[in-house]
């Protein structure tokens, strides 16, 4: 279950200890903030983010389970449209943290695995669209 946590949120964790630490994002060529995954491929990390949001926001209404999901909403508009990430706005994603942890340590393996499925449609099917 730990293992399963990490797998979900210790990127986005790694992400912010580096803001807080050095003031920095992860960047490519152009300067644009990137994930990369275990795999070595770059994302866009707002896109990244923005995909974990999906993921929970799904597992929110399936389990009918409120989630502090705003947090990383206004994260994600600030990565995306290049604003300044605030100290206020890296403190609520971090006081969100406990209950995403807590939400993805109850996942079944299953409706995990069909979380990562739904959201992998979800963003083919946006990305069809533009």
């Amino acid at each position: 279950m730990i293992v399963k946590s990490q797998l979900t949120l210790g990127p986005l964790e790694e992400i912010l200890t580096q803001v807080e630490e050095t003031g920095t994002l992860p960047v490519d060529e152009r300067g644009e903030p990137i994930y990369i995954d275990g795999n070595g491929h770059p994302y866009p990390l707002w896109e990244a983010i923005d995909g974990l949001i999906d993921m929970f926001d799904m597992w929110s209404t399936r389990h009918n389970k409120p989630l502090p999901l705003a947090p990383l909403r206004m994260l994600v508009g600030a990565l995306h449209y290049s604003m300044p990430i605030t100290a206020f706005n890296l403190e609520e994603v971090k006081k969100a943290l406990p209950r995403l942890r807590e939400a993805a340590m109850s996942m079944e393996h299953d409706d995990a695995r069909d979380l990562v499925v739904q959201t992998q449609i979800k963003a083919e099917l946006e990305e069809g669209k533009a």
